[in-house]
């Protein structure tokens, strides 16, 4: 099977392993569907609210909804995936981002039509095309080189604030905030196409297998991959799936409101527009090494060790938000939370495929998202309210950096699971 030729290439071209394109196809819809909606639209909900005259409040209650969304479809996602295949997720998602950043272009004039377009439609659209099927399909196609894998198609998300985050600032000061909703729309609806013509479910859909032919599979993996047959119901049952799933909620609050108050906090500290949308680059592009440089050990070191020191980093950045009044401080600030995070969201994946195996991941990281969610979609809205209590961003960065903390000491007693046949 290492030589067959892919049903639907070429003659010639069946040394060309697939899985990378699979992992292009998914980088490029994660570029736009993950890294333009939740870095860029800090940038446009900001403008919106500043032109419609929307308040902090109502700010929040944008993206708690939007951060709800991610999470909550996250088992229809999975029964999607599991019965349509990968395809279809990303299609079905696509279509709802278009319409979305549509509506949000050329009708939205009011905060309920915001919180429906931005926070329900756009939500769930970025939960079935973003981080379930892009990691799912990563598992499958990928094991010995899977964390670097993952790595590089989770890099996506950093790449597109990184780049939004100045387009979409542009955009707004040239055209208004609807013009920066229609770029999305229409890079949304660009990548969708490409990626559904490339995009196949399993190496066995044309011939190949996992890692690909020049990859000599009989070397055991450097860090443990469980070879046992877990399904999801025996995963839930243990006490590591449990200390993962507290870790990944931990760095979700930590992410949930840098995204949604990031700029505001910074805006509140004295910062210019401009500075704060530099902020918001630097974040990504600091958040793009963390998932590369930390991302690609994940197949040399074990992965929850990692994902202990990036759960550290993110939290000292989220602390150091309420000090960040100067360049160098808005730096510190950027930088230690993105590298932080960007290698925790590789790790998360990483570890919990090696953990319990490909075969029940994708109703694994489902109920991680829909418990994140849970948690997350508070926080903005929370957050907001807290702003007004205390007449400052300061103890609401505190206390959250404490618990992002929360995530160390969760990863330290998460070891790898006893195999369901040892129990």
């Amino acid at each position: 099977m290492e030589n067959a030729i892919l049903k639907e290439s070429r003659p010639g071209r069946a040394h060309v392993f697939h899985g990378w394109r699979m992992v292009a196809a998914f980088w490029l819809v994660s570029f736009v569907n993950l890294g333009f909606t939740t870095y860029g639209s800090g940038i446009l909900n900001t403008a919106m609210a500043e032109a419609l005259g929307f308040d902090a409040r109502q700010l929040g209650l944008f993206f708690s909804i939007f951060l709800l969304m991610l999470g909550l479809p996250s088992p229809l996602v999975g029964l999607v995936i599991a019965r349509f295949g990968l395809r279809a997720a990303i299609a079905t998602g696509s279509i709802m981002v278009v319409a979305a950043a549509t509506a949000l272009a050329t009708v939205v004039r009011s905060a309920p039509a915001a919180a429906l377009a931005f926070g329900l439609v756009m939500g769930a659209g970025v939960a079935f095309s973003g981080a379930i099927p892009g990691q799912v399909g990563v598992g499958r196609w990928f094991v010995r080189r899977r964390a670097l894998a993952l790595s590089i198609m989770l890099s996506a998300n950093g790449v597109g604030g990184l780049v939004s985050a100045p387009l979409l600032n542009h955009a707004a000061a040239t055209g208004g905030w609807r013009s920066g909703w229609a770029i999305i729309a229409v890079l949304s609806a660009l990548v969708a196409t490409v990626a559904v013509l490339v995009i196949r479910d399993s190496p066995d859909a044309v011939g190949q297998v996992p890692d690909g032919p020049a990859l000599d599979v009989r070397k055991a993996p450097r860090v443990h991959v469980s070879s046992a047959s877990f399904t999801a119901r025996q995963a839930t049952r243990t006490r590591t799936f449990w200390l993962l799933a507290g870790a990944s909620i931990a760095n979700c609050v930590a992410l949930s409101l840098a995204l949604s108050h990031g700029v505001a906090n910074l805006r509140s500290l004295g910062h210019a527009p401009r500075e704060a949308a530099l902020a918001v680059s630097l974040l990504s592009g600091a958040t793009l090494v963390g998932k590369m440089a930390l991302g690609a050990l994940g197949d040399r070191i074990e992965p929850r060790r990692i994902w202990m020191l990036s759960s550290l980093l993110t939290a000292l950045g989220l602390a150091s938000a309420p000090f960040a009044a100067s360049l160098p401080g808005l730096i510190a600030y950027a930088g230690l939370f993105g590298i932080g995070f960007g290698g925790a969201l590789v790790m998360q994946g990483a570890t919990l495929m090696n953990d319990f195996g490909v075969k029940p991941f994708p109703a694994l990281i489902s109920l991680v998202l829909f418990l994140q969610t849970l948690v997350g979609a508070i926080v903005p809205l929370g957050a907001g309210y807290l702003y007004g209590m205390f007449g400052g961003y300061g103890p609401v960065f505190l206390g959250a950096a404490a618990i992002a903390a929360l995530a160390v000491p969760a990863l330290a007693f998460a070891t790898p699971p006893i195999a369901p046949s040892e129990t």
